[in-house]
């Protein structure tokens, strides 16, 4: 089965994510995706449903023989604005500055379609600002981003939302990157 491929980008039907992927910003491509994309595995991707996202890239595993698939988890089909079933345009994704400063807001109940723990940004402890840091390091992240942070604790994940990035685009997360928490969630 052929993947359409318009100018550079492949539709493809959005997929369950695997369990191991939970909560990480990874997709799944068929072999096929790759090659169509001219993108190997482990580089990112830009993901546009009715919104747009970026997310590292992995193989299908072998049982996976739809190449018109992707599949990803929750956090990224709520990033890129769109449910199981429904299909997204992919294309690979050049640059990506290192981000000088991104700034995180808690994810309120009516900015997301997932069901929201109940957690205050005061479950991540006093050095919130580290461990979302540790956990966001390495990683791109646009505007607009719902990203789950894990206490260190192992309590529930705290959601937290891209609210402003410097500069302004989706961003690479380096050690460098100082992370800012929006007003109302200082800690």
């Amino acid at each position: 089965m052929a993947t359409p491929t318009i100018s550079g980008e492949v539709a493809l039907l959005v997929g369950q994510g695997y369990p191991d992927d939970k909560g990480q910003n990874i997709v799944r491509l068929h072999r096929e995706t790759f090659q169509q994309l001219d993108v190997p595995p482990g580089m990112p991707v830009e993901i546009t449903g009715e919104q747009t996202t970026v997310a590292t890239t992995k193989p299908m595993k072998k049982a996976d023989r739809n190449p018109a698939t992707i599949r990803m988890n929750g956090f990224i089909r709520e990033n890129a604005g769109v449910d199981k079933g429904e299909c997204v345009s992919v294309q690979r994704f050049v640059g990506g500055p290192d981000a000088d400063t991104i700034t995180f807001n808690r994810t309120t109940p009516d900015e997301v379609t997932v069901t929201l723990p109940e957690t205050n940004l005061e479950d991540l402890g006093v050095e919130a600002r580290k461990v979302i840091h540790r956990q966001v390091q390495n990683r791109l992240l646009t505007l607009g981003d719902v990203v789950p942070v894990q206490p260190d604790d192992g309590g529930k994940a705290v959601l937290l939302t891209v609210s402003d990035t410097q500069p302004e685009a989706p961003v690479y997360i380096t050690d460098s990157t100082e992370i800012i928490l929006g007003e109302s969630d200082q800690t």
